[in-house]
């Protein structure tokens, strides 16, 4: 892709489920691109990632990215770690369940779901670890054969 000469472009990122900056943010850009002259084409507005997590609005920041906005801009989007980190924990819960201590809780909670409690990775998890039950509620105890084999942090579902 080559970038004309006069065109305006704009990037945004690590928005971290803040609904209300990127609303803000996206109204000043609406106000500029309304008001700038377009010698070189329609603006460009890059999306660097970094949508989720962290915030409390997760879901609102991809429904204003879902919008459309700002009108009358070439938008692009690109994931980044946290995008990467929730969808190979939607693949692989128990496997990546390290995102939920990096926001992933905010996020699952900014859809209305009661998220698990985060756990670290260590060497207590795998089968037979504490795990989900039907329903979101962890497990509050580690069965007793796994517990002999555990240091203390494991113990008591911990």
């Amino acid at each position: 892709m080559r970038f004309t000469e006069g065109r305006v472009a704009f990037a945004i990122g690590d928005i971290h489920g803040r609904a209300d900056l990127l609303e803000s943010l996206l109204q000043i850009l609406e106000r500029e691109v309304d008001e700038a002259p377009r010698t070189g084409g329609a603006p460009l507005v890059v999306f660097l990632g970094d949508y989720v997590d962290r915030g409390a609005a997760s879901s609102g920041v991809i429904e204003l990215l879902l919008q459309r906005r700002p009108a009358d801009c070439e938008r692009r989007f690109l994931l980044g770690n946290h995008e990467q980190a929730m969808l190979a924990f939607l693949e692989a819960p128990l496997a990546n369940r390290a995102w939920l201590a990096f926001g992933g809780v905010e996020t699952i909670a900014s859809y209305g779901i009661d998220p698990p409690a985060p756990r670290s990775a260590s060497r207590c998890d795998g089968p037979g670890a504490s795990r989900p039950r039907p329903g979101g509620t962890p497990r509050t105890r580690t069965p007793t054969r796994r517990r002999r084999r555990c240091a203390s942090p494991c113990r008591n579902g911990g």
